[in-house]
């Protein structure tokens, strides 16, 4: 379940394992978070914050909450993935590479996952929401454009489309993204470093069928708890 990291950005030229280009794709993705306030704040004539949740600001408890849930699901997951294939192939990165990787992914992912929350479950989804009556076209309808994003082969994209629903059903039933903000930064953090230690390949793109299963009930059950 590793590959679907839930980052918008192609990798199909680049090397996601250079901590320049990288930190690159990911601030390119974090600049949506401020374009998101600013759009708000002028045109919708409304707090940044009411973005955030039917409170009008982000509820950090919610938010550790659903961090502390998903990094133990996480865990968990990765245990039951070693007892399934013990014999994983993994190469280390070379000791000065990965600090610098790691330097990227812990100050910039969470940025960059709050900014595609902010994006899709929050000003897509509210808009929506004011224009159609119906909650489910405000949740289902930014979905493909979340999906589009991606650079991933079928069954990846079938996982990342996933993932945005269930974000999306939490934003709904929360009345916030705070859920959604946690269980995305959480995943992309650990996933991504996984990768800046050799664990996975940050280029691939191909994602076999047991592996979106896996990555699936991986999400649907950190949803659900």
């Amino acid at each position: 379940f590793i590959p679907a990291v839930n980052a918008a950005m192609d990798t199909t030229t680049e090397d996601m394992s250079d901590p320049v280009y990288l930190a690159f794709a990911l601030a390119s993705i974090a600049a949506m978070l401020p374009a998101c306030w600013l759009a708000v704040l002028v045109v919708g004539r409304r707090r940044p914050g009411t973005l955030s949740s039917v409170t009008g600001r982000l509820r950090w408890a919610m938010v550790a909450q659903a961090c502390g849930v998903t990094a133990v699901m996480f865990v968990v997951a990765q245990g039951v993935s070693l007892l399934l294939a013990p014999d994983a192939p993994s190469s280390f990165e070379p000791l000065p590479q990965a600090a610098a990787l790691l330097a990227v992914i812990i100050v910039l992912v969470p940025v960059q996952a709050a900014a595609e929350e902010y994006a899709f479950r929050g000003i897509l989804m509210q808009t929506l929401g004011a224009w159609l009556r119906h909650p489910a076209w405000a949740i289902a309808l930014p979905i493909p454009l979340f999906v589009i994003g991606h650079d991933y082969s079928w069954l990846g994209l079938l996982d990342v489309g996933v993932f945005a629903l269930l974000a999306a059903l939490l934003s709904w039933r929360s009345g916030g993204l705070e859920l959604a903000i946690g269980m995305h930064v959480v995943n992309n953090v650990l996933a991504f470093s996984a990768g800046a230690l050799g664990l996975v390949d940050l280029n691939s793109t191909e994602v076999s069928a047991g592996a979106a299963a896996f990555s699936i009930g991986y999400t649907v059950i950190t949803a659900a708890v």
